[in-house]
């Protein structure tokens, strides 16, 4: 939930400068790994079929269905990040490549998210209702994360894990 604080920058890379495209990992958080450049001021109209783009445990289902992905389909893949840092795993984590699909669609919405606080299946939700077009409202998206984090009462300020590894300082 640390990683809240670390959105604007993300939304910023996404919306004012670069594209993430379905290769966004755990690790692209934590290292801020360079994304896709992509053109400012256009969307470009969306091709019929599309190859298949990214990390098989992020992506989204729009990748499986090798359909052209959009900003949506980016904010699903860090939805599912959020999710694997909250859970520990997704359900799909340890499994044949050939399953992470059907378990996809199985596990949406609540089945995927009834461990979270709430504010996650409204985070799905809005996403999922974005058209490929659609500039997405990232300042509404990361109060709902910030909610989900003052309802569990994390400090956002407080260092990460491996912060308090490397310099000795603990958490109040």
């Amino acid at each position: 939930m640390q990683l809240v604080d670390q959105l604007p920058k993300v939304r910023d890379i996404i919306n004012g400068r670069y594209r993430l495209i379905q290769d966004i990992q755990q690790e692209d958080m934590v290292n801020y790994k360079k994304p896709y450049k992509f053109n400012l001021h256009s969307v470009t109209t969306p091709t019929n079929k599309a190859k298949f783009r990214g990390s098989l445990l992020y992506s989204s289902l729009n990748a499986h269905n090798l359909v052209e992905l959009g900003r949506n389909d980016d904010l699903i893949s860090l939805l599912y990040i959020l999710v694997e840092f909250y859970n520990g795993m997704l359900p799909w984590s340890d499994v044949d490549e050939l399953k992470v699909q059907a378990l996809k669609e199985y596990f949406h919405s609540p089945k995927l998210l009834k461990r979270l606080p709430k504010q996650f299946l409204e985070f799905e939700s809005y996403t999922l209702s974005l058209a490929y077009t659609t500039d997405p409202e990232y300042a509404y998206l990361i109060s709902l994360l910030k909610q989900a984090a003052e309802e569990k009462e994390i400090d956002l300020n407080d260092p990460f894990q491996w912060e308090e590894e490397i310099t000795g300082y603990k958490k109040k």
